[in-house]
């Protein structure tokens, strides 16, 4: 059992396929970032002939990487966190921190969502100089990433108050 109350197993089995298919597409993506960035390297020190849409595609790749693993994190409730107050507190304000925390991060999540959808409509027509793309793709990987993240959250936040209403009506 987590310190929050949600039990990791648990956590598994109700999105792994998910997080499982994020890790994986993740992992593809970030194996053909290393790939492109060192044929960019070489291209450019070795031969003196840059590979002109290396670059930007490297970014697009990166930051879609970005917002494909947060939410895995997100799963594992495994984003970095000062806890050595709340581990102090007993078990009930424990419980309490933890949803709080829950449910300020849903709602910073649905902000972030919101904003990344305006910036992605906003962008429709801006395309990337070299490859052409419109930047509202690389935008609305900013509102897939706080849409799985939102959902991951709000998972986690229904079986965190699940648990202690029941903790607490049992125990």
């Amino acid at each position: 059992m987590s310190a929050n109350g949600v039990n990791a197993e648990n956590r598994r089995q109700f999105y792994g396929p998910l997080v499982r298919v994020m890790q994986s597409v993740g992992v593809a993506l970030m194996s053909v970032l290393i790939v492109l960035v060192f044929a960019q390297v070489v291209a450019r020190y070795l031969f003196q002939s840059p590979i002109t849409w290396a670059e930007e595609l490297a970014t697009f790749i990166y930051i879609l990487t970005i917002y494909l693993a947060a939410p895995v994190v997100t799963a594992k409730r495994a984003h970095i966190r000062i806890d050595i107050a709340v581990n102090l507190l007993p078990a009930r304000l424990r419980f309490i921190a933890s949803a709080l925390s829950s449910l300020v991060t849903t709602v910073f999540l649905g902000v972030v969502i919101i904003y990344g959808t305006r910036m992605a409509v906003s962008s429709v027509n801006t395309v990337s100089i070299i490859l052409g793309v419109s930047y509202a793709y690389l935008y609305g990987t900013v509102t897939l990433g706080g849409l799985l993240m939102l959902i991951l959250e709000f998972a986690n936040l229904v079986r965190l108050l699940h648990r202690g209403c029941r903790d607490n009506l049992h125990g």
